[in-house]
């Protein structure tokens, strides 16, 4: 009855550590500045996304089934609510499978979540420290002034990094 769901939750846990894995790989690339390699772990997560949004459908489908059979009726049907509906012992080996699986889905939910949110404050840091080292090259500076042709504070435009005139 619930092989199939176990199955399904099997390959979708295999699929977050991957992209686990990866999210991991790409923070330290995102440390060492490693564009190439930055580039190919984003690759590589859209990748793995794709393989788990096409067997979300599956995962859907094999709760609800298992939902179905044990009439469980909370909607939408829940793996926590299929276990709970799995009492007797002919299913117990069954219902700890699930609940390992449901309990390593957390939790690589969790810690894939952490690692996300550190690796946007990485990139958040990395486009602050692009966007000075381009107002220093440029000359921008929200502090830049200069004196005109009457002693008069003006902006200080700064220089472009290419010439119109050139």
């Amino acid at each position: 009855m619930s092989e199939n769901l176990i199955r399904t939750l099997e390959r979708v846990l295999s699929l977050y550590e991957e992209l686990l894995e990866c999210s991991r790989a790409k923070t330290d690339h995102l440390v060492a500045s490693d564009v190439e390699a930055i580039e190919a772990s984003q690759g590589r997560e859209e990748m793995i996304i794709g393989k788990l949004a096409s067997i979300e459908g599956a995962r859907h489908k094999a709760v609800a089934e298992s939902a179905e059979m044990l009439g469980v009726t909370t909607v939408p049907p829940t793996i926590s609510a299929i276990v709970m509906a799995m009492g007797d012992e002919a299913q117990g080996e069954a219902r700890a499978r699930l609940q390992e699986l449901r309990d390593a889905l957390a939790a690589v939910s969790k810690e894939l979540a952490a690692v996300n949110r550190l690796n946007e404050e990485l990139c958040t840091q990395s486009l602050v420290h692009l966007n000075v080292y381009m107002n220093l090259i440029t000359g921008r500076s929200s502090k830049s002034q200069v004196y005109d042709a009457r002693g008069r504070t003006q902006a200080y435009a700064g220089r472009a990094l290419v010439s119109r005139s050139a």
